[in-house]
């Protein structure tokens, strides 16, 4: 299996204070923190993905945010993918289920 050099991975300046890009580095991944306009990690030119806790899963759908989000990851990068963690407690469970079934559905 050949390793591809992809340089190193992008985190948004606003995961710092998250622990993944602690694990990255740990994994020995390079990892630079800066302003991302999409997106919370980018991987390599054709990957990135958005990491929802709940509340702000749940407040992305209430305000229409995470469908914008979507499109915008979707138009910048081949592949977009969401990392939820948790379960939504202040959205209706159909709700979050409902627009995240949406996003599948749109590819995301």
């Amino acid at each position: 299996m050949d390793v591809v050099e992809t340089g190193p991975v992008l985190v948004d300046h606003r995961e710092r204070n998250s622990n993944i890009p602690e694990a990255l580095v740990a994994a020995g991944l390079d990892v630079e923190l800066t302003d991302l306009p999409v997106g919370d990690y980018v991987l390599g030119d054709g990957l990135a993905v958005e990491r929802k806790g709940a509340t702000d899963l749940g407040a992305s759908i209430r305000d229409g945010r995470l469908f914008d989000q979507a499109v915008r990851m979707q138009s910048a990068f081949p592949q977009a993918v969401l990392i939820i963690e948790g379960e939504p407690r202040y959205v209706a469970e159909d709700a979050w289920r409902g627009a995240v079934c949406r996003l599948v559905e749109d590819g995301f």
